[in-house]
């Protein structure tokens, strides 16, 4: 988690010695209280940020304070009321759900009361004073082991509380949700559970304890009030980090995310399916001849990729252009886990083929869904013993038919392969009636959305370039003369230390004081042909660039990156993970030495062609040792094949494009108009064997860059500038 964390002064203040006797104590509380409530209207910040724009209709907050030995709860229509009640006050709690109002005074309600949440949250004790015994894990030992634990989370918070003994952290979403039904209810309910699931393995994996607070009518301290518990001292609830308003969710980004439930609940599906225990029922029959994607791919679900670390399929809803939606596979069970909320007629959770089948073709109803398995040739006659002469079964009259479902546009074919998707074709038709929407540039001209590979030879400055990139998407500046439009990097650097990494932003940055808030940099990655792939999953979904550096560091030592078929299939996920978020992966790599007559950065590469055959687009830096001067050769599925002349300011320690220089149709018009003189766009086209109006166009191309003129007259010739 990054941002402006820091310890604010009041903590440092509120530092009051346990030992002191109940006189000063109150004393101190006195002082405190006033600091609080004096400081920075804390709590209209903190509920301010929970609802900007004012409650929903028809809902009140509660704010609940401490009463004796009891609480007392009292309902605000406005966030400027409730802040003004809890400021600088002790022991105050909000209840982050709106409620009701027929609820009536100081009533708190349950769950089926909330009816809007402004988030998720997370609640993380710090240490053991304040806390009750008992649990058997220990809490983290510090805030920093707590902010640990948020780091590791796959969305950054929106908000951080710290309340003295302990973290509140907030996942706010960009409208509130309206818990208006029973099953919004649930949803809500289900992927608050999943959410804190998600930071409990996280826990666990450290040894430390995370309590259960993932209830929808849960209250949590208020900002700029005090924490006051028995036998320990005074402290202030502070909010130490954000809000952040580019770090809103929609709860969809959230279930995307979360994974399955610690205790799933049976869905009615299985509790209704009919028993699996016989093994030749119709779904049983069906199940074991059929694979998943001729179950799901006919109602519009798209494959994305296979994970190389657990073989897990990864799949995207109908109806949805980014991002992930369900799992086939995930801990080598053959189940559909859907965990987005809005797959219907899927809920979320575990689906099995034959209730996939039921939900998708009969509207969840077992029986029809059984009796048309069974006209379809899965009976349940049992199968005869096998003596050796016995002639294979017969395949079921729509397995034996041939036919091939219609997806229109495309069309699939069987596979031999049940477990792989089988490929889809399009008719000519079909592909040229289709309106494809145009390339995403995060680079305009030299780099697309997808798969990039950046190379070079060591230490000629891939680094420095791949860096003043990841600042220029950052801030939205200038990348080598081209505008860029701002989003959020993230730079792995695999290589680099801390300290070194501080400098170089600090000399590329010309406002040090103020660092750029849409970069994020890692220093450690688990190997991206391992556990490092979920991460980098997650980090596409808030991320338009991820630079990795570089691409040997990122994986395990036994990759033999001569193996072309190994290569490949790693380049192969991360080429499609890239795709799916709609996003960048650029890869640092090592050139070999090059052919100096003929640079290239296809060849070059070092090891199997399967790392330039697969990437989307390839940048190739060449520089002699101790010049300034380079060249950067581009190439791509979607980008012109271009050479750029490069210069490396040393007090800037920004590359700098001086000139282009042209390749391609472009180039070999320059080259014929050095040679030959003065042409017509007829004369070039009859030069260079090409069409009239390629070299027309090309021809505006190189006017607008001033590379070529165009003598006086309709049909003059043009001559080099």
């Amino acid at each position: 988690m990054n941002g402006d964390r820091q310890t604010k002064e009041a903590v440092d203040a509120a530092n009051i010695d346990g030992g002191a006797n109940r006189a000063a104590g109150a004393s101190s509380l006195s002082c405190l209280q006033h600091s609080t409530k004096c400081a920075n209207a804390q709590g209209l910040v903190f509920l301010t940020a929970l609802w900007p724009n004012g409650l929903p209709d028809d809902a009140q907050l509660g704010i609940v304070r401490k009463a004796g030995t009891g609480m007392a709860t009292t309902w605000y229509g406005d966030v400027a009321s409730a802040a003004a009640y809890a400021d600088g006050q002790t022991n105050v709690w909000v209840c982050v759900g709106t409620r009701r109002p027929a609820l009536g005074a100081g009533k708190r309600g349950g769950a089926a009361d909330v009816t809007a949440l402004p988030g998720l949250w997370a609640d993380l004790d710090v240490g053991d004073e304040g806390h009750k015994p008992g649990a058997k894990l220990p809490n983290p030992p510090t805030l920093a082991d707590a902010l640990a634990l948020l780091d590791a989370m796959p969305l950054p918070p929106t908000m951080a509380v710290n309340t003295g003994h302990g973290l509140h952290a907030y996942w706010l979403f960009r409208e509130p949700w309206l818990l208006d039904s029973d099953q919004e209810h649930e949803r809500a309910a289900a992927l608050l559970e999943g959410w804190e699931a998600l930071l409990r393995v996280q826990a666990t994996a450290h040894g430390w304890n995370l309590d259960k607070t993932a209830n929808l009518d849960r209250m949590l301290r208020v900002p700029g009030t005090v924490n006051l518990k028995a036998d320990c001292p005074a402290v202030p609830v502070t909010i130490m980090e954000g809000p952040h308003e580019d770090r809103r969710y929609n709860p969809g980004d959230l279930e995307d995310l979360t994974p399955l439930p610690m205790d799933p609940t049976p869905t009615t599906e299985r509790s209704t399916t009919p028993s699996a225990a016989t093994g030749n029922q119709p779904g049983d029959l069906f199940a074991a001849a059929t694979p998943w994607h001729e179950i799901i791919e006919p109602h519009g679900w798209t494959y994305l990729y296979t994970r190389l670390n657990d073989g897990t399929e990864v799949w995207r809803r109908p109806g949805k252009t980014e991002g992930q939606s369900a799992t086939i596979g995930h801990h080598g069970r053959d189940r559909f886990y859907v965990f987005s909320s809005a797959a219907e007629p899927f809920a979320v959770g575990e689906h099995t083929k034959f209730g996939a089948y039921a939900l998708l073709n009969h509207g969840g109803d077992f029986h029809a869904a059984a009796a048309a398995l069974r006209a379809l040739g899965f009976d349940d006659a049992p199968t005869p013993p096998d003596d050796g002469d016995a002639p294979p079964p017969e395949p079921p009259p729509w397995k034996a038919s041939g036919a091939t479902e219609d997806l229109a546009p495309a069309t699939r074919v069987q596979t031999a392969q049940p477990q792989t998707p089988a490929p889809t074709i399009w008719t000519a038709t079909a592909l040229l009636a289709t309106e494809f929407p145009a390339p995403v540039w995060v680079c305009p001209d030299l780099l697309p959305t997808g798969l990039g590979v950046l190379g070079g030879r060591p230490k000629l400055g891939k680094s420095w370039l791949g860096l003043q990139l990841s600042l220029a998407v950052a801030t939205g500046g200038r990348f080598l003369e081209r505008e860029i439009a701002q989003g959020k990097a993230l730079y792995i650097a695999l290589e680099d230390s801390p300290r070194r990494m501080q400098g170089r932003i600090r000399d590329l940055c010309p406002n040090a004081d103020t660092p750029p808030e849409g970069l994020d940099v890692a220093f450690t990655w688990p190997p991206l042909n391992g556990d490092g792939l979920a991460h980098l999953e997650a980090a596409l979904r808030d991320h338009q660039l991820v630079i990795v550096d570089t691409l040997a560091r990122s994986m395990t030592a036994r990759v033999d990156w001569d193996a072309i078929g190994e290569v490949t299939a790693i380049m192969a996920v991360l080429q499609s993970m890239a795709q799916a978020a709609n996003a960048c992966v650029l890869l640092i790599d090592h050139h070999r030495k090059p052919n100096a007559q003929s640079p290239d950065q296809v060849d070059d590469l070092l090891g199997s062609t399967g790392k330039s055959a697969v990437a989307d687009t390839l940048w190739g830096l060449y520089r002699k040792r101790g010049e300034h001067g380079a060249t950067l050769q581009t190439t791509g599925r979607d980008l012109e094949e271009t050479t750029l002349a490069l210069n490396f300011d040393g007090d800037t320690h920004c590359w700098q494009a001086t000139d282009a220089v042209p390749s391609g149709v472009q180039g070999e018009i320059l080259d014929a108009l050095d040679d030959i003189g003065p042409l017509s766009v007829t004369e070039l086209a009859a030069h260079l064997d090409k069409p009239s109006s390629n070299i027309s166009r090309e021809l505006g191309e190189l006017l607008a860059k001033g590379k070529v003129r165009k003598q006086e007259g309709r049909k003059a010739p043009y001559e080099l500038v």
